[in-house]
């Protein structure tokens, strides 16, 4: 039989993610998987060329947009997987090492994440048209 020990969830706070959370909860519990949430913020400022440039408002504008991140993150959580043993992680710097990482670090047997119906899997025929 299949096992899955621990599972790893990255989450972008996007609609997709909200919408694969049910899924991801009704997994880890139907394995009794360890779960690891992952949310990965962009590097502090890496919209400034050069960091020096960045005002005393735009420090403070960048802090405070930080921690509404992670307090939706905390929302998040609390949202979907209440009363579930669930190890949430905010980091920050390139997704997608970050998800690697993780996975490697936490000996993790299955990554879910949706789509963002981009590319080959666009568009599902029997749960969704596009127009």
């Amino acid at each position: 039989m299949i096992r899955f020990n621990s599972i790893l969830f990255p989450v972008d706070l996007s609609r997709e993610s909200r919408e694969a959370a049910p899924f991801v909860a009704a997994m880890a519990y139907r394995f009794s998987s360890q779960l690891f949430l992952l949310h990965v913020l962009e590097p502090r400022l890496s919209y400034y060329p050069i960091s020096a440039a960045a005002s005393a408002g735009a420090l403070q504008h960048d802090t405070e947009a930080r921690q509404a991140r992670k307090n939706e993150f905390q929302s998040f959580v609390s949202e979907f997987f209440r009363g579930m043993p669930v190890r949430p992680q905010v980091t920050e710097g390139d997704v997608a090492n970050h998800i690697v990482s993780c996975a490697q670090e936490n000996k993790v047997d299955l990554i879910m994440m949706p789509t963002h119906g981009h590319g080959l899997f666009e568009v599902n025929p029997w749960t969704e048209t596009r127009s």
